[in-house]
């Protein structure tokens, strides 16, 4: 992956050393990632793939997707109901 990312990354303005930092931040706080990408449409299409990758427990990674995806609808679940309620 890292040779890849030197030849390819600055097409996509990422540098190996940004590459390294990104590694190691995801293998230290993969669950607070996985669970905070659950809030970010667009990031929780891709969060399967580096917890393939770095090996992230099954366990673990349910427990995350299923907080964040609380967290996230639960704010949309409430407001429906307020304004539901309202009317």
């Amino acid at each position: 992956c890292t040779a890849f990312v030197a030849r390819y990354g600055g097409y996509i303005l990422l540098s190996p050393a940004r590459y390294d930092r990104l590694v190691k931040g995801y293998q230290r706080h993969h669950f607070q990632v996985t669970l905070l990408g659950q809030t970010i449409p667009t990031a929780r299409a891709y969060l399967p793939l580096p917890a393939g990758i770095f090996r992230m427990a099954p366990s673990r990674f349910l427990v995350a997707i299923l907080l964040g995806t609380s967290i996230w609808n639960g704010g949309f679940l409430t407001l429906g109901y307020v304004m539901r309620v309202g009317t």
